[in-house]
C-alpha cells in the first residue's frame, strides 16, 4: 500500500494506492508531488485535536483583545493559527472556551480547528 499526493493550485489530492480512502486537503499551492510507502493497516484519518495544535504549533506572542476574549498567534509549518480563549473560566479554572481556528480578520475567527474538552 501507498499513498500518493498530487497538488493542484491549492488542492493536494492525497490517495491511498492499494486501499479505499481518499481525501482532499487545502495546501499551499506549490508544485511538489510526492510518492510514500505506507506498512501496516491503513486507520481512518482523523482531524488533529487541541492537544495536537497547542504541542506542536508555536507561539509568537501577537496578542489582540477582542470583546470576547483574546486571540493569541500561533505558527505551524508555514502557517498562522488562532488560539482564541474567553477572559472567563469555570469553576476549574479552565477557559469557558479555548479553542484553535485557521482565520481571523481582526474581529472574527472562522473555520474552528479544535477546541479544548472541558
Amino acid at each position: 500500500m501507498s499513498i500518493e499526493i498530487s497538488i493542484t493550485g491549492d488542492t493536494i489530492e492525497t490517495t491511498v494506492v492499494g486501499g479505499s480512502k481518499e481525501i482532499t486537503i487545502l495546501g499551499s499551492g506549490d508544485n511538489t508531488i510526492i510518492n510514500a510507502g505506507v506498512e501496516g493497516k491503513q486507520g481512518p484519518v482523523a482531524s488533529p485535536d487541541w492537544g495536537y495544535y497547542i504541542n506542536n504549533a508555536q507561539y509568537n506572542r501577537n496578542d489582540t483583545i477582542i470583546t470576547s476574549g483574546i486571540v493569541r498567534d500561533y505558527i505551524l509549518g508555514i502557517n498562522t493559527i488562532y488560539r482564541f480563549t474567553t477572559t472567563l473560566k469555570n469553576a476549574n479554572g479552565y477557559f469557558l472556551e479555548d479553542s484553535f481556528y485557521s482565520d481571523f480578520d481582526g474581529v472574527n475567527l472562522t473555520n474552528l480547528l479544535a477546541t479544548r474538552g472541558l
